[in-house]
Parts: C-alpha cells; structure tokens; sequence
C-alpha cells in the first residue's frame, strides 16, 4: 500500500508536527492495538509475562531478533533476593545477512523500577521493529544497517516490586564510575550494561525514566556544575530539538537541555558515564576503563506519573499518527528512538533514479534525500567514465546545501549528459553535521569527542573497541549508479523508409547517405511546391543544388538496399517549428517520449489524415481525424525516429 514517508517533519517549525501515514498493524494487533503494562495486580512487574513476550518475539523472527542475558555473556551474576531470582535480558535487533560492524544505538529502559513506563517504551520499541520489518520500508532500512540494542528493564527486582531501588536498596542511576558517588558497580544492572557498553561503539543513546517530561544530556554531574557546556554541546541541542519535534505533541513537545540547567546535577549516573568515562579521565574511575563510553546519551523523562494511566500509553495506530487518537506515551518515544536510530549514520536517498539509458546530450534528473544526519553543508553530483566516481569523476554538479530528509528537504538536479558515448558512473556525495564542531566555552576545553559528531567531521578520525570499528568520513557517498549513454538507432528495411533525424545536426541529403552504406536515394516531399526532391547515391553531386539540407521534424524518404540500422550522433532536439501547408506535409517525431497518432492529430491545426509507412510489410497506416477511433488499432503508436504524412486543410505551424 502507498504509505507517507514517515520521518517527514515540519521545516524546524517546531510548534506542530505534519505527519505521517497509518501505520500497517501485525494481524495479532488489529483487534486490540492499545498498549498495556506488563504488571500483575496493581503495579507488580509480571517479570514472567515480559520474558514469555520477548521470547516469543524471538522465536517469530529469528532472522532479525535475537534475545540473550547478560548473565550468559557476560557472566555478571544473576539478580536475586530471597527465593526471587532474575536476568538482565538484552535485545539485539539487526539483519546479520546484511553484514556486520553496523553503527549501534542503545535504548535502556527500567533503571529505577518504579518508573515503568520506560519498561513498556523499550520492549514496545522492540516489539515495533521486529513486527514492521517485513512491511516497512524504512524500518527495513534501519534493521538491515544498524544494530539495535534494548534493555527494557535494567533493574528487574526493582521493576517487579515497585520501587526506585535495587534489591539490595541501591539506586542503579548513581552506581557509574563517572564523577561517582560511594558505590560503584554495587548494582547487578549497572554492572551489566558497563560489560554491554565496554564491547560496543553505541553513537546514540537513550536511558528512559519517569517523573517529569523532558530531555536532558550532559553535563548532569557535580563535577561539571559551574560549567555546563559539554565539548558536544551543539550535537546534544542539535538532538534534542529533533527528538522533542519529532516526537510530536502528545501531552506537549518535550523541553530539552542540560541536566545541570534544567534539572538537578547528581553522581554516578548512567548519562554522563555514557558519554564521557572514555575520555575525562579526570573525572572517570580508573579502575574501570571502557573505549565505549562516548555516546550522546540522552535521559528522557517520559511522563510526568511514574507511572501513568495504561490509558495514556497509546497504541500501535499512534506511531506514525502523532496527535492521532491513539499517540500516547509509547508511539511518542518509539518515534524519538526511530529517529535516533536512523540518525546513527549519514546516507543518501535517491528518491528519483534517472533512466538507466539516455542519448548523448540528453537531459536528466535525480532527486534526493539526505538522510541519516540534521543539516547539509554540501552536497552534489559527481561523475564520468571511471568505474569509481568517488575518488575519480570528470564531471561535479554545483554545490547545494541546506536541510535533510527530516526537514522533508529533496534536492533536485537537473543533468545534460556529455557527448561522448559510454557508460556514466555517478555518486552523490553529502557533507553533513559540520555545524557540531561549533562550540563556546566547552569544559573540558577540548573538540567534541563523541562518536556521533568525530564519525562525519574528521577523516583521519577512527576508533575500535573489541571487534567493532568506526571511521570518520567528511563526505558521505550514496550508491553508485549508470547511465548508458548512446546515440540513438534507426532500423531500415530493404526499399523505402519514411524516418526522421531527431538529432541537432547541420546534414545534408549526402551527408546522411555516406552514414548509411546500403543507401542508394533519400526523397524529401517539399509542400510548399508539391514536388519530391530526389538526392541519388552516386549519381547527384554533394553540394549541388539538389543536395538539400536535412531538417528537424521534417520527414524524409530513404531507400536501401538491404535492411540495415545507423547510428546518429548529436545533441537531441528539444524543440521544432515547421510550416505545414494545405494537403499532405512530410514531418517527423523527434521527442523521446511516443504518441499517439490521436494525440498527435489533436496538436495540428485542421489536421484531416495521419499515415504512417510501415517498411516491413511495404504499406501505409492511416489514421481519420474525427473518424478513427482513439485507441483503436488503427490509432497507431508513433515512435521516435518515425517519419509521418500529415494532411491539413490549412496553413499553420507545428511546433513538435
């Protein structure tokens, strides 16, 4: 089914939201599409209810999802207290036969039980992707060129029983070795998202909590109170105004800044672990070294309640209808992790491909999206005849700049194609985000130092950590596309051709008989006069008076010996004017898009007759302005290259 593109948002007008299609609904969601919690009782987490949901998801789409525990990987130890035993379960969510070392993102919801609605945001996150993959374009996209990965509940025993704290009273939010408080690492699931976070490269990041309603990133720590402008700052703001425009209106856009201005500063928490532990060493705990720790990260407090209505949650039908009667807590962060997911890496979208086949001098157009990526510094058209227009291209469009695919930007180029004949490659290159090595007063005072910002600023930037790598790109290449370029063939059967030269071109009747070599006479029918004129190979003089001039959009007669094809060079017509006089005009179809012989009589002033000499079987097709039926058999099919007799009951001029 046609389906709106749903990332379109408004043109950074952020006081409404115009978005996006129904969204497609799993047949096992159709009749009841609302979300609920996973709760027993009142607020008891069905912990049991959770994990059958999320083995099921596993077990119905083993190709994309796959589900462990960090107890299995990692070997942190199992969560219990008394007779309740519990697991860190992770998601993962990626195509593996689409290859590996993807940029990764990671959503974290559950860090204080109490809060659950970033319980049911995660899993329900989890639950979208898997179910849309087969339906959903971009969805496809996203599962097939990231990997995803979800915590939905981080803190199992405090999710279960209802409250902020772990199973031994700890809060996990202030358990990081970043700027730290008198624990760290005293919390099973801080433990076990530090051993998920030293083996990976996550770029963006999210930590959903409850409470109040906003965004927030760094600095949120003591350490970086009298300061609070982060080396990564404009990313951070950059991010956050997209995560709150882009998740829609649903109890109000959500604010955004710094946790140390718009919130509260506190130690050991995840967000600012997340994205500074690697590198502010001054403020990391040495005994726990990680490369992973520099993501944009980003807490959401998604509700006001902790743990609001299950009537506020939203259902299936709101994730691509924010505003809609079923947007709730739930679509609105899907969309905000979508975004984010997507956002992980730059990439372009053609959106209009050009023809795979075009003639010398022939116009093109492409259209695209740049995606993956919040502004556009520069992008363009590169091409020519190697196999590699990245690095080598002959031919580079002027430099357009501007918005991306989530300000519902296309840009839009038009192409005239060399002459020379062969095989075009073309790339469409994109430098994007360069606006985030902005900064003012950053503390430290050091250049960003994120992975999302470094990866498309800096070429000679990489990083590894175990077996995943990233390395920076300033420009960002779609795929490579073709374009075969050759002039156009005319076939010719044995005895005469009625064709025309759709081809600028200064020929004569014995320039055009010296490039067919079985022809032996061309004949133009003047109507001005009523007479043929007659070129004979080998018997009339080049140059002489009866050499006449071949013309566009006029037709001519050619005869040949045997039946053959040539070739024309030259830059394609875009337009012809010729006389027609009363009776019959010899003209020709230059345009290389067909017609109809109905369609063509309707452009003529006072046409009465269109006939067409079929070469093949040596007579003519003969359509009767007012008589011949549209789109009757007789209603021919006029091709480029065809040469056609027309017959008018009065003067004009046929424009082509």
């Amino acid at each position: 089914m046609t389906r709106v593109d749903p990332r379109r948002i408004p043109a950074l007008v952020l006081l409404a939201v115009v978005l996006l299609s129904p969204s497609y609904i799993s047949a096992e969601h159709e009749k009841d599409s609302l979300y609920t919690y996973h709760v027993t009782g009142y607020s008891t987490g069905d912990y049991a209810g959770l994990v059958a949901d999320m083995q099921n998801l596993n077990a119905t789409y083993p190709g994309i999802f796959e589900l462990f525990t960090a107890q299995d990987a990692f070997g942190v130890p199992d969560v219990v207290y008394g007779s309740e035993t519990y697991k860190t379960w992770i998601i993962r969510i990626t195509n593996e036969s689409s290859g590996f070392d993807k940029p990764e993102v990671l959503f974290i919801g559950g860090h204080h039980g109490d809060e659950k609605v970033g319980v049911e945001a995660a899993y329900y996150l989890a639950e979208w992707l898997a179910e849309h993959y087969a339906t959903d374009d971009w969805i496809r996209y996203l599962v097939d060129h990231r990997e995803i990965y979800i915590v939905p509940v981080a803190n199992p025993y405090g999710w279960v029983h209802h409250q902020r704290y772990d199973e031994n009273g700890i809060d996990m939010n202030r358990d990081y070795p970043y700027d730290s408080s008198s624990h760290i690492f005293a919390t099973v699931g801080a433990r076990a998202i530090h051993e998920l976070t030293k083996r990976h490269l996550f770029i963006n990041t999210v930590s959903w909590h409850g409470g109040t309603e906003m965004i927030i990133y760094a600095w949120g720590c003591y350490a970086h109170t009298s300061n609070t402008e982060s080396p990564d700052d404009i990313a951070f703001y950059n991010q956050g105004q997209y995560m709150s425009a882009y998740g829609g209106p649903y109890s109000g856009y959500y604010p955004w800044g710094r946790a140390n201005d718009i919130l509260y500063p506190c130690y050991g928490a995840y967000e600012d672990y997340a994205y500074a532990a690697s590198w502010d060493l001054a403020n990391a705990e040495p005994l726990w070294p990680t490369n992973g720790c520099r993501s944009l990260t980003h807490c959401i407090e998604i509700s006001s309640s902790k743990f609001p209505s299950e009537s506020t949650l939203g259902g299936r039908n709101g994730v691509y209808n924010p505003g809609g009667t079923e947007d709730g807590y739930v679509p609105k962060n899907i969309r905000i992790a979508l975004m984010l997911t997507d956002i992980a890496e730059p990439y372009i979208e053609i959106t209009d491909s050009p023809p795979q086949e075009a003639e010398p001098g022939a116009t093109v157009n492409i259209s695209w999206k740049v995606m993956g990526a919040l502004t556009t510094a520069e992008t363009a058209v590169q091409y020519g005849l190697d196999a590699d227009p990245i690095n080598n291209y002959t031919y580079v469009t002027s430099l357009q700049s501007g918005g991306t695919g989530w300000q519902d930007v296309e840009y839009h180029e038009s192409i005239t194609l060399p002459a020379q004949p062969g095989t075009y490659y073309f790339t469409i290159r994109a430098k994007v985000d360069q606006d985030t090595l902005n900064q003012n007063n950053p503390e430290p005072q050091v250049a960003p130092q994120s992975l999302y910002v470094n990866m498309r600023t800096n070429d000679s930037w990489s990083i590894s950590n175990y077996n995943n790598t990233l390395e920076g790109h300033e420009n960002w290449y779609s795929r490579i596309f073709t374009i075969n370029v050759f002039p156009p063939e005319i076939e010719l059967y044995s005895g005469w051709n009625l064709i025309t030269i759709p081809v600028q071109n200064n020929y004569t009747a014995s320039d055009l008989a010296a490039l067919i070599p079985e022809c032996d006479m061309i004949a133009w029918w003047n109507a001005a006069s009523g007479t043929y004129s007659t070129f004979i190979v080998g018997v009339t003089p080049p140059g002489s008076p009866w050499d006449f001039n071949i013309s566009g959009g006029v037709g001519y007669y050619l005869s040949v010996t045997d039946t053959t094809t040539f070739t024309l060079n030259g830059t394609p017509l875009t337009d012809v004017s010729v006389a027609l006089y009363p009776g019959w005009n010899a003209i020709g179809w230059w345009n290389t898009t067909s017609t109809t012989a109905a369609m063509l009589a309707s452009q003529i002033i006072d046409c009465q007759m269109i006939a067409q000499w079929d070469a093949e079987t040596g007579t003519y097709i003969t359509f009767l302005a007012g008589i011949t039926p549209p789109g009757s058999p007789w209603d021919f099919t006029i091709l480029r290259g065809m040469g056609l007799l027309v017959k008018v009951s009065s003067g004009s001029v046929w424009e082509g």
